[in-house]
């Protein structure tokens, strides 16, 4: 039962207006429907018995009681779907209570201009006639059927509309609102069921690749018929528009002469149901075939250049370009491989159909080596590269020597020593060459002494020979090249195929020192003048036995003897080894005397050395080789002190001896042994008459 029906001030928060789209699927060249469902933009009721008071409240009636007349107010906002066509509509409310069965009238409002906040009884805009009743009897949803009314006003442009919900008899209903005053959920909505309007693009498919240039478009439309025009859209723009549509039929556009390449179509129609409506279609894909190709034969074979001698004749070869349709701006372009050394005299040119043009290729023989390009024929019309290998092949020895293949006879020589010089020369070409010449230089090809005379040979392509020429050694670092095909600055007289490695060089190095190593055993003796042994024993251990080596053409005087860089009375002289390095033409050497010796001027390190039992004091010495273990000391030989100064001179020329001390079974560099000595390869030309050739003395202890 109502009781106490009044107005109060609404409090209810409102609920924004909300379209849910649920689309159905459209069958080709049929129109699409679908349902909306657009919730109250405002609901509210008015009261005869507050005909001042906006009633937007917690609740919301219509029907009668007493003298007392309430009215449900629903009113809607048509401004969207633009576009659409809506074929159907009905009001749904939900009964939330009622005080018995009645025939509940809509009627559609003569005005719209009100909202539910400032609606009342007495500024209300009245109505029309029913367009729709309904028996409620119970709680629950009950609709109200708006098809003869809501489409019209929609199809019109009308931006609202509005309808009212009551009763003339003694009888109340009330109903849920929007703002969900009872609790249930169950707001008033609006049921569109509504057309779109399709344009079904037909043919040609999508992704057409065709040599055609004329086409029929077909597409199709559906429409309550008020689609204006279809425009072809061919590459983005408007091409043909068609004025007359006819809605569910086949439509076409013909568009001749379509320039070849990529384009893009699609069908657009303007649709004028309430607003101009833009119908856009999916676009397609059209390619139209115009092609320029290689023939004679086609691309799919290389043209082979052929091959010649470096410095020949240019190689030259044809191929021809075919057009199958009017071509312009054809362009042929090196795209990969060797574009710099095979080359076309193409420029770019206009064709017309079913021209052939003969392209030259040209392959000069300057530079030596298989080449090979790709060309793509291309032009403005045509979008696909048509691409042809060409290639050439430049014969030309390659003569070359390199370090490793330049060896010696013996890596660690001495001093005039005759070696044989190795060297493997190679023809990595692809042609013979014939009458190779082969210098071997000391030094430098530009400033050394050549060696030996030229050798001449013949060398086959792929194949390989080794020349061998003898060598007297000197002291010091040589670099001993190898020319093939000399001079190299003029890169000889040989043309190759690559001119930079003709020459090479490997370094022997011939040491000023000499480095003796061995072990010292004795058996002395006394013998008669018939060499009948009177007493003879064996030494078995030698250390501290001495080892001594002088010129042959030296007659040392062993009790004479002083150490290298001290007088006869003991005193320093610095400069007995730079004299001694002048004597033997040493001075220049890295490992000379005195840098050997000698550190910052004064001796690097001194022993004494017992020789037969005379004790000589600050003996310089160096190591023999590598380590203490063995050290080797300069003596100088005091009765030979012809001028009496008392010290060793370069102009007295005494004699000069080295000695080491014997120590037995110890390792050295060269393996376990006795003694090591170094001894100047130079020692053997300090006195004359030459002998070349140095002694040893033994002193076994």
């Amino acid at each position: 039962m109502f009781h106490n029906i009044h107005c109060s001030p609404k409090n209810a928060a409102m609920l924004l207006a909300a379209i849910l789209f649920l689309a159905m699927a459209a069958a080709q060249a049929s129109a699409l429907i679908q349902t909306d469902i657009v919730y109250g933009m405002d609901d509210t009721y008015i009261n005869s018995s507050a005909a001042d008071t906006n009633c937007d409240g917690q609740s919301m009636f219509t029907g009668k009681t007493g003298r007392t007349t309430l009215e449900a107010w629903f009113r809607f906002n048509m401004s969207s779907p633009s576009g659409y066509y809506v074929l159907g509509a009905a009001l749904w409310t939900y009964a939330y209570d009622l005080t018995g069965s009645r025939t509940f009238f809509l009627h559609p409002a003569l005005g719209t201009d009100w909202t539910e906040n400032n609606l009342t009884w007495n500024n209300n805009p009245g109505n029309d006639l029913s367009v729709y009743s309904q028996q409620v009897s119970s709680t629950g949803w009950w609709s109200w059927d708006l098809a003869s009314d809501y489409p019209a006003k929609f199809s019109q442009g009308d931006a609202f509309t509005a309808y009212i919900i009551r009763l003339g008899t003694s009888e109340v209903m009330s109903i849920e609102d929007k703002e969900n005053a009872y609790g249930t959920g169950n707001v008033p909505y609006l049921n569109l069921t509504m057309m779109i309007p399709e344009v079904y693009i037909l043919s040609p498919p999508d992704d057409t690749s065709t040599y055609n240039t004329s086409f029929t478009f077909q597409y199709n439309t559906t429409d309550a018929g008020n689609i204006v025009n279809c425009s072809l859209m061919f590459d983005g723009a408007a091409n043909k528009t068609n004025t007359s549509i006819v809605e569910n039929s086949t439509s076409t556009f013909t568009l001749s002469n379509v320039f070849p390449g990529a384009h893009t179509w699609a069908v657009q129609c303007y649709d004028v149901n309430r607003y101009i409506y833009e119908i856009n279609p999916e676009t397609r894909d059209l390619t139209v075939l115009a092609y320029v190709e290689w023939t004679n034969p086609s691309s799919a074979t290389r043209l082979d250049l052929g091959s010649a001698l470096i410095n020949s004749a240019t190689l030259t070869g044809t191929r021809q370009i075919y057009a199958n349709n009017s071509q312009t701006n054809v362009l042929v372009s090196c795209v990969s491989g060797d574009c710099s050394r095979i080359t076309t005299n193409w420029t770019t040119r206009a064709m017309t159909c079913a021209e052939n043009v003969t392209v030259l290729f040209r392959c000069p023989t300057t530079v030596a080596g298989s080449f090979e390009a790709d060309f793509e024929l291309t032009s403005d019309q045509d979008a696909t590269a048509d691409t042809l290998t060409v290639n050439c092949t430049i014969l030309a020895p390659d003569l070359s020597v390199n370090s490793t293949n330049i060896t010696f006879s013996d890596d660690t020589p001495t001093e005039s020593q005759e070696i044989d010089i190795t060297a493997g020369i190679y023809n990595d070409g692809t042609y013979d060459a014939t009458g190779v010449v082969v210098r071997f230089y000391k030094g430098h090809y530009l400033t050394g002494t050549q060696i030996g005379s030229d050798q001449t040979f013949d060398l086959s392509a792929g194949s390989s020979t080794t020349v061998m020429q003898n060598w007297t050694t000197s002291i010091g670092d040589h670099d001993i090249y190898v020319v093939v095909d000399p001079p190299v600055d003029t890169n000889g007289s040989i043309a190759e195929g690559n001119e930079s490695n003709n020459y090479a060089y490997r370094t022997v190095n011939i040491p000023m020192w000499t480095y003796f190593v061995g072990n010292v055993t004795g058996t002395l003796a006394l013998q008669t003048a018939d060499n009948r042994s009177v007493l003879k024993w064996s030494v078995t251990d030698t250390t501290d036995s001495l080892l001594y080596v002088a010129d042959t053409d030296s007659n040392p005087e062993f009790n004479s003897l002083v150490a290298l860089s001290r007088n006869t009375t003991g005193g320093y002289t610095s400069d007995d080894f730079t004299e001694f390095d002048t004597s033997i033409n040493t001075t220049a050497y890295a490992d000379s005397v005195n840098l050997t010796f000698t550190a910052s001027g004064n001796p690097a390190g001194t022993e004494t050395f017992t020789v037969f039992g005379h004790a000589i004091y600050d003996v310089p010495i160096a190591e023999s080789t590598n380590s203490s273990t063995f050290v080797t000391g300069i003596l100088w030989d005091s009765s030979d002190d012809t001028n009496n100064n008392h010290q060793f001179d370069s102009t007295a020329k005494e004699d000069i001896v080295f000695v080491t001390r014997v120590n037995q079974s110890k390792a050295g560099m060269y393996g376990t042994y006795d003694y090591e000595i170094r001894v100047p390869a130079r020692l053997k030309n300090y006195k004359g008459p030459d002998s070349l050739t140095v002694t040893f003395y033994t002193e076994i202890k």
